[in-house]
């Protein structure tokens, strides 16, 4: 699978958009007991290149893998937040 998915949401998964080809927006419920850890997505450079993750709008650092990328989103509340994908697709 090349496309973008999520693999590990610190929280409860909501709702997974897809505004444009190399983009994946990922809306989740925070929880005291998972705010802090991290986020995992699968990410192929077969499907993008120059990638970025945001949360909530701002980009963040992430650690990227052969295949996957991990994120953690600085969120202290059981508010619903969002994390991004967002790369150039190379197809």
């Amino acid at each position: 699978m090349a496309r973008s998915f999520p693999r590990a949401v610190a929280g409860t998964l909501l709702e997974i958009q897809r505004p444009k080809l190399g983009d994946m927006i990922v809306k989740y419920q925070a929880a005291t007991a998972t705010n802090g850890l991290p986020h995992e997505v699968s990410l192929s450079a077969d499907y993008i290149t120059s990638p970025s993750l945001l949360c909530d709008g701002k980009a963040v650092t992430f650690t990227q893998a052969t295949g996957r990328a991990t994120n953690t989103c600085p969120v202290t509340d059981e508010a619903v937040h969002t994390f991004e994908v967002v790369g150039t697709p190379t197809k």
